[in-house]
Parts: structure tokens; C-alpha cells; sequence
């Protein structure tokens, strides 16, 4: 009937108004019907305080197991922090305290071949220099272990400063003087750039690389050896590459092992050298590896961060 008086001047606002009411009444009665299984779900005060509880429960329960599993971790830490330090002390202590008895035990294993040679029957003479090169072994070994404790030790003096890889380069150079002489070796350097690191760890790594070429070097051919850096996403990136023996992709891993050797007496060593090479790297927090076919070569690169000019 409101809807018919509109067409009544006299009644026509009331019977808008009233339209206007009656479509609003019937859209909230259509929300309304919707909502009200939603509203009947609805939990009580006495569901909604049980359900609190609960997770407030449940969250001291979790906050009690993490801190009983931080607690493990940090014990499990310490003590494995414990017996690392142990082991590097023991393997200190050992390799210091074996130096002098098996230098001495050379010294005259030595004397004993050089006065006594021709002197025995030609069996004794042949034990004899077994000894002495098994003592030479032993020194080489002992000292190889004892500089590896030293990289290892993280109580050791270490001065992470800029160095100058070109000087640590001519230093390590200086020290292998003899091997390249004796080897006949050619090397050459690029621009060396500084680097963040200790500069006694940074010589020794030059020098174990590239003494490591002279040693697996070709009879055959001479030997070259070049030393190179760039930089790469701001780090140096440094390369040793060599003619030598080379390298079979399969053991690319493994020659970065302790006392991992994939040759016999014809190259001396005591398989040292590329893990001491591994952690000076690593510790610095950069990483070293080797691109090598064997017969053709090899190339070990390592980053290094840059020095703040860098």
C-alpha cells in the first residue's frame, strides 16, 4: 500500500521513505539469515577461557623445550670446543717435542752413512739409507704436522691486517730459492693487490702453492709457473697455474685432505700442504679449489677479501 500511495502526491514522501525502509529490512534480513550459523558457532566465554589456557600452556611448554635444547647445544658446543682445543694442543705438543729426537736420529743416521759407507757388507749399507730417508720422511712429516696444529690453533697470534700480497709473494719466493733453482723453474707474477689477512698465513700460502707445482712438475718439459689476481664481486680472486703432472677430476676433492696422497716416493711430502692451503683460505673467509686434466696442468684459485682500498 506504500508502494501505491507514491503514485498519491499527498502520501507520495511516506511512501518512498517506507520503500526505502522496506528494501533495507529485507537486505538485512538476507545478511542476517547468513550470518546466524556463524554466530550460533560461535564459542562461549567459558570455551574461549578454556582455549586460552590451553595455549598459554602449550607456549610455556615450547618456551621450556627450547631454552632445555639451547641449553644442550651449548654444552654440546663446549665440550666439542674442548676437545678440539685438546686435540690441537696434543698435536702441538707432540710434533714440538718429536722434532729434536728425530732430528737428532737423522743427524746420525746421516754420520753413520757417510763414515761407515763401503765399510759394511753392501746389505747394512742399503738398511742404512733406508733409515735415513725413512728419518728425512719422519722430519718432513712432523714439522708438516706441526705447522698444520698451528693453522688449526684458534688461540695462535693471527693479525688480520691489509698485506701486500706482492710481498708475501717475493717472500715466499726468497724461501724456495733452492727448490726453483734446483727445479729450473720459471715464474712470473701479474699485479698482486692487498688483501685482509694475516701476512704470515698469506706467505705461507704462496708458498705451499707454488712449491707444490715445483714438486709435480714434468721431467720432461720445463717448468713454468704464474701467479696472477682480479678482482671478483669485491673479493680478490687469485690463481697459481702450472705445466706440471696435472690432476685427474676425480680426485679433485681429495687432494685437499690431510694425509691424502695420490703418489708414491717419487713425490715426497706428507700430503699436508693443500689442507693447510684449505684452512688459511677458509679461515679468511674465502675458498680455494683446482682446475687441472692431468698431463696438462694445473690451476688452484682462491679468494681472498679485499683490502679497504679495495
Amino acid at each position: 500500500m506504500s508502494v501505491w500511495n507514491i503514485w498519491h502526491s499527498a502520501y507520495r514522501l511516506d511512501g518512498v521513505l517506507k520503500a526505502i525502509t522496506a528494501l533495507a529490512s529485507i537486505s538485512t534480513a538476507i545478511l542476517m539469515f547468513r550470518l546466524v550459523p556463524q554466530a550460533v558457532a560461535l564459542p562461549s566465554p567459558d570455551d574461549l577461557r578454556k582455549e586460552i589456557e590451553n595455549r598459554t600452556r602449550a607456549e610455556a611448554e615450547v618456551r621450556s623445550l627450547n631454552a632445555d635444547l639451547e641449553r644442550r647445544v651449548e654444552e654440546r658446543t663446549a665440550l666439542l670446543q674442548r676437545s678440539n682445543a685438546a686435540l690441537q694442543r696434543f698435536a702441538y705438543v707432540s710434533s714440538h717435542d718429536l722434532q729434536e729426537p728425530i732430528r737428532t736420529i737423522r743427524t746420525f743416521n746421516q754420520m753413520l752413512a757417510k763414515d761407515y759407507a763401503g765399510r759394511l757388507d753392501p746389505k747394512a749399507d742399503q738398511y742404512i739409507g733406508f733409515v735415513v730417508e725413512a728419518s728425512a720422511r719422519m722430519q718432513n712429516l712432523v714439522t708438516d704436522l706441526l705447522t698444520y696444529s698451528r693453522v688449526l690453533d684458534p688461540e695462535a697470534p693471527k693479525e688480520v691486517k691489509v698485506s701486500s700480497a706482492r710481498e708475501a709473494f717475493e717472500t715466499a719466493i726468497l724461501d724456495l730459492q733452492q727448490a726453483i733453482q734446483d727445479s729450473g723453474a720459471a715464474i712470473s707474477r701479474g699485479a698482486l693487490p692487498d688483501v685482509s689477512m694475516d701476512e704470515t698465513q698469506l706467505k705461507q700460502l704462496f708458498q705451499n702453492l707454488i712449491g707444490n707445482a715445483i714438486k709435480y712438475r714434468r721431467p720432461e718439459e720445463p717448468l713454468k709457473i704464474s701467479v696472477a689476481a682480479e678482482s671478483s664481486n669485491g673479493r680478490r680472486l687469485f690463481s697459481v697455474k702450472d705445466n706440471g703432472i696435472g690432476i685427474e677430476a676425480q680426485y679433485f676433492g681429495q687432494i685437499f685432505e690431510a694425509f691424502k696422497r695420490l703418489h708414491g716416493k717419487e713425490y715426497p711430502g706428507s700430503g699436508v700442504g693443500l689442507t693447510i692451503c684449505k684452512e688459511i683460505v677458509e679461515s679468511s673467509g674465502g675458498r680455494i679449489w683446482v682446475e687441472s686434466e692431468l698431463g696438462q696442468g694445473s690451476t688452484f684459485k682462491f679468494t681472498l677479501p679485499a683490502g679497504p682500498r679495495g
